[in-house]
């Protein structure tokens, strides 16, 4: 199995959105907590277009991060997608998931065990 290989972009003015994306076909957007994609965001990139935004300090509160990350996603020119919110990422994307204007399919919020009350892996 080959590994993705995720180039990194900007949209918007200024100093614009950072993320990085990889694949073709149906779009996944992914928003991370932080850091770069994971092996799993290669593993689908393989059959999708997969977009991961990596939240930092200074993305504000999860609303509006939402709000960033959707108009660049609507400035990238994508109308329909499933959406991927991982760790703290998680709560900006069930306010995008939430915004009228976004058409979004499929939504999967994945936590690691320690925020579920469970233990570290």
């Amino acid at each position: 199995m080959s590994e993705r290989i995720f180039a990194q972009h900007r949209v918007g003015e200024g100093r614009g959105v950072p993320y990085r994306e990889a694949g073709s076909g149906e779009t996944i957007v992914a928003i991370t907590g932080d850091g770069p994609p994971t092996r799993a965001h290669s593993l689908l990139a393989e059959r999708r277009r997969v977009i991961v935004f990596a939240l930092t300090a200074d993305d504000g509160s999860p609303q509006e991060a939402a709000r960033r990350i959707g108009a660049a996603v609507l400035a990238l020119g994508i109308e329909r997608f499933d959406l991927m919110g991982e760790g703290a990422g998680a709560a900006a994307a069930m306010w995008l998931a939430l915004a009228p204007e976004a058409e979004i399919g499929s939504v999967v919020l994945v936590a690691p065990a320690n925020v579920l009350g469970g233990p570290a892996r």
